[in-house]
Formats: C-alpha cells, sequence, structure tokens
C-alpha cells in the first residue's frame, strides 16, 4: 500500500507539473514562502518515489491518477496492487541471483577471505592498533554500495565520521569491522542475509541485496 500511496503522491505532483508546463512553457514561478515549502514538498516526494520505482512513467502515472479520479480506471486497486507485488517479487527474485553470482566469482579473487558465515572480506590496509570487539563503540568513515558499483552511503561526502556499537548494526557490521585494526581500512561483501535480508530496507535497500562496504576503523572510543 505504501508505493501505491508514493505512486499517486508523485502522480499528483506529475499532473501537476505538467499542467503548469503546457499552460506557460515554463517552470514554476516561486514568489512566497510557502511556494517554496510547497515546492519542496514535491521534491522530497519525488526523490523518495525516484529510489523505489526508478523505473516509473511519470506520464503514465500521471494518466492513470486522472482517470481514476474521474472513474475510468482501467482495472480496479486490487489488480494494481496484484501488479506491482508481482513486479516487486520478479525484481527481488533477479537481485537475488545476481547476488549469488557475485559472491561466487569475488570469492575466488586475490586477497579475499571467506569466514564461516558466508561474509567475504578484503584487508585494504593494515592497521597498527588494537581490534575491536563485539560490545565496542567504533568511530569508522565508510562507503557502502551495490554490487553494480553503485553507491548508495558515503560518509566522506558527509564530512564526519559516524560512531556506532558494534552489537548494534548489521551482522556483516558486526562481525567484519573486529577483522580490522584501528587505522586499518576493510572491505566487506555482505551476503544479504548478513545485511538486510529478504525485505531489504524500505527506499534504499532492494529486497535480497548483496552490499559492498569499505570500511576505515578510526577509533576505539572509551
Amino acid at each position: 500500500m505504501k508505493t501505491i500511496k508514493n505512486l499517486l503522491l508523485f502522480a499528483l505532483i506529475a499532473t501537476f507539473v505538467s499542467c503548469q508546463q503546457t499552460k506557460t512553457d515554463k517552470a514554476v514561478k516561486l514568489t512566497t514562502f510557502q511556494d517554496s515549502v510547497n515546492y519542496s514538498y514535491g521534491v522530497i516526494i519525488a526523490q523518495n518515489f525516484k529510489m523505489q520505482v526508478p523505473d516509473a512513467d511519470p506520464n503514465v502515472v500521471a494518466a492513470a491518477l486522472k482517470e481514476a479520479l474521474t472513474d475510468k480506471e482501467q482495472f480496479d486497486p486490487m489488480l494494481a496492487q496484484g501488479l506491482l507485488q508481482k513486479k516487486q517479487l520478479k525484481a527481488s527474485e533477479g537481485n537475488k541471483i545476481k547476488g549469488e553470482e557475485f559472491l561466487a566469482e569475488n570469492k575466488n579473487k586475490e586477497g579475499v577471505i571467506t569466514t564461516e558465515s558466508g561474509l567475504q572480506y578484503q584487508i585494504i590496509r593494515e592497521g597498527t592498533g588494537e581490534y575491536p570487539t563485539a560490545t565496542s563503540k567504533v568511530k569508522v568513515h565508510y562507503t557502502g554500495s551495490f554490487v553494480d558499483g553503485k553507491e548508495f552511503n558515503n560518509s566522506y561526502k558527509g564530512g564526519q565520521p559516524i560512531e556506532f556499537q558494534l552489537d548494534g548494526v548489521i551482522k556483516a557490521w558486526t562481525e567484519g569491522v573486529q577483522l580490522c585494526k584501528v587505522g586499518g581500512k576493510i572491505k566487506l561483501f555482505c551476503p544479504y542475509q548478513l545485511a538486510y535480508g529478504e525485505r531489504g530496507r524500505q527506499g534504499t535497500i532492494p529486497p535480497y541485496s548483496v552490499l559492498v562496504f569499505e570500511i576505515e576503523l578510526l577509533e576505539i572510543v572509551k
């Protein structure tokens, strides 16, 4: 249902923008503070929608909204929900297969070690400090990406390292960061079972995603 609600919100925005551009052929003018606030709503909703449904055609979505609002929809909401669920299932199955193929090939690469849990890791830079434990609080810089190299998170871009308890994050991090000394850098190749699982993370991580992290262990916070 969340996906459908997002579709409707996006379609509403797309319809409004389309109408505005048809009438004026210009970008909407923001003349008041409230105009800017309203525009901000649209930007945030559109960003979230693009992450969740990157292959959607805004023209078709907008047309569906217009037809539904005038009781002329081509099929009912139950069928629409079923089609979306079918699409998500197919995408999930494809993602799982892609991840398994990646890990099967990656484990044979030079310097890659596989642990009993299935986590694969590679030491990029040896540290000189101590190893953290499962209950340590650590400070790190990191990048996170999918197996195709597309980045979804980067603490360096934010300008600030992050701090967290090792027993309070995904299993791959709890295990993997313990394999790195302070001052070192490690690359983790995380099976979905050790990351965000079969469900993924809404709006960010698709289901069954194998994730790749490069983690620089800066400090064990005392």
